[in-house]
């Protein structure tokens, strides 16, 4: 299956390209650039590099995979619509993943102590307002909670019955609220502190976007709160033909 996967959540842009057919060799290309804005003008661009050094174009492809959320407003926007336009161009199949699952599931693979049947990886980026965007997911991949936003007390108390490992930048928040209400966290502190380890790396969407059913329609994103931006008062212009009803 040849499989496009991109994410422009947060502060990255990473693009990843599979090629192979069962039973054959598998190839996966990928690359990933780590920006806070730009990822409008860097994401087309990086899927070409990509796709030409897969040797394969996007009519090639039998599967986008994206994720759709949570993110910054912007960042998730870009995504969607690249992932929107580029299915609509070329007839391709969209599969739409929480920005939070690659996330947990690169903290899986590096996190050494993480490996029983009842571990868990719980991923908490800063949402601002002494809030984080939080999920939970077990070892194998299944998703406990979904995405969410709750404060550090609300995310330390998810699944009780699972030890879990916190990652992000608002994991020593979480840990932090644990210890207080007596239950231990441990943080992965690379994926707390490195860009490398903490942003969102395309090639962990490959896996999921096997298995995963397409949509049956476009991606939309996926939004935990509204924008924080508002209308300037005394800034609208009056509909016309409104003037002097």
């Amino acid at each position: 299956m040849n499989i496009l996967a991109f994410d422009t959540s947060f502060d990255a842009c990473s693009v990843a390209v599979e090629t192979g057919r069962a039973g054959g060799d598998r190839q996966v290309v990928s690359e990933r650039m780590f920006m806070s804005v730009g990822h409008a003008e860097a994401l087309i661009p990086m899927i070409g590099r990509v796709c030409a050094a897969s040797g394969i174009g996007i009519a090639d492809l039998d599967r986008i995979a994206v994720t759709h959320g949570p993110g910054t407003f912007t960042g998730v926007r870009i995504g969607v619509a690249a992932a929107r336009a580029l299915a609509l161009a070329h007839g391709v199949p969209v599969v739409a993943f929480s920005s939070l699952l690659p996330l947990c599931m690169a903290a899986v693979h590096r996190i050494p102590d993480c490996v029983e049947d009842r571990d868990a990886v719980l991923v908490a980026r800063d949402a601002r307002r002494e809030e984080c965007y939080v999920e939970v997911v077990e070892t194998h991949g299944r998703s406990l909670t979904g995405p969410l936003i709750s404060s550090p007390a609300e995310a330390a108390a998810l699944c009780p019955e699972y030890r879990l490992f916190a990652t992000g930048s608002a994991a020593e928040a979480v840990a932090r609220a644990g210890r207080a209400a007596g239950r231990p966290i441990a943080v992965d502190h690379a994926g707390s502190t490195s860009a490398e380890a903490s942003e969102i790396d395309a090639r962990w969407l490959l896996g999921f976007a096997h298995a995963a059913s397409p949509l049956l329609s476009p991606p939309r994103p996926l939004y935990l709160r509204p924008p924080d931006a508002r209308p300037q008062a005394g800034k609208s212009i009056a509909r016309a033909g409104a003037a002097g009803t």
